[in-house]
């Protein structure tokens, strides 16, 4: 059977909190319109009020920014998502994804649990939710041609 297979791979948690931020923004960018909007009223109404809503702003943003920071770093933490963050390997069939952890301990998955499929120049992730993706870099597959054999999988699913 035709397979795209990778080998063992560990995604760090930083790379992995920074995935998330940059999912985030492009996803839920409109949020960022309460303090642009913050900032917009304070010069309308100036005076004291325009460093009070300048200031506010500032920090929802942060904070904003730091609560999707602490889901994603939290992720990690949790017994529920520590499969994440495990040594794993992983196979690409036309049925499923068989994601191992030896040759004996894995699981199936099947490709109705990935939402899409984003390429970068160096890396595919496989968004599962809003904050559980597969960060596949390019380097992790065994051949070229798991690499290309892959990439025709995630086309013929409509995910890329």
């Amino acid at each position: 059977m035709l397979s795209g297979k990778t080998k063992k791979y560990q995604v760090p948690v930083n790379t992995y909190v920074k995935i998330g931020l940059n999912n985030i923004i492009k996803q839920w960018w409109w949020a960022f319109l309460v303090p642009v909007a913050l900032l917009v009223l304070g010069a309308i109404i100036g005076g004291g009020w325009a460093w009070g809503l300048g200031i506010t702003a500032i920090v929802v943003t942060i904070v904003y920014l730091l609560f999707w920071a602490a889901q994603f770093y939290g992720l990690s933490q949790v017994p529920q998502g520590k499969v994440l963050f495990d040594k794993l390997s992983y196979e690409f069939e036309q049925k499923q994804i068989k994601i191992m952890k030896s040759q004996k301990e894995g699981m199936m998955m099947p490709w109705e649990n990935i939402k899409t499929v984003v390429k970068t120049k160096d890396a595919y992730t496989l968004k599962l939710s809003v904050v559980q993706f597969i960060h596949l870099p390019f380097s992790i597959f065994q051949t070229e041609n798991d690499l290309k054999f892959t990439e025709r999988l995630f086309k013929q699913k409509g995910l890329l």
